[in-house]
């Protein structure tokens, strides 16, 4: 199985750098807040076009296309990438009043809908 290697960020170029099936892949992507390699699903997820909480999250496979793009809302905001062990990469997002109990939530990324679905509390 392919895996992405010597994933790096340069967030002052804003250029995303890694090793994938033995070629250099490079994407330029402004104003980059985070960005983490999955490894379960073979893709970069990246955070950026920040104020104060990105407001885009993009998607590229491993030989550097961009799968697809989501922008946040008014009713859910961006906050940051984290592993998460059932998910792979999570997409931590913020809810101006709680929902469930909650305002910090883990969300998945549903590959085949290009969506956001609600996992489980951040903590």
């Amino acid at each position: 199985m392919p895996t992405i290697e010597n994933f790096d960020v340069n967030k002052t170029e804003g250029m995303l750098h890694w090793n994938f099936l033995s070629r250099q892949v490079s994407v330029a992507v402004k104003n980059i807040d985070q960005a983490l390699a999955d490894d379960v699903h073979k893709v970069i997820v990246v955070l950026s076009d920040a104020d104060k909480l990105p407001k885009s999250l993009s998607v590229f496979s491993g030989d550097g296309e961009e799968l697809f793009r989501i922008t946040s809302s008014s009713e859910l905001h961006f906050y940051y990438l984290s592993e998460h062990p059932e998910l792979g990469v999570s997409v931590v997002c913020v809810f101006p009043d709680p929902v469930d109990g909650w305002r910090d939530w883990h969300f998945g990324i549903d590959f085949q809908k290009k969506e956001l679905f609600r996992h489980c509390p951040a903590y």
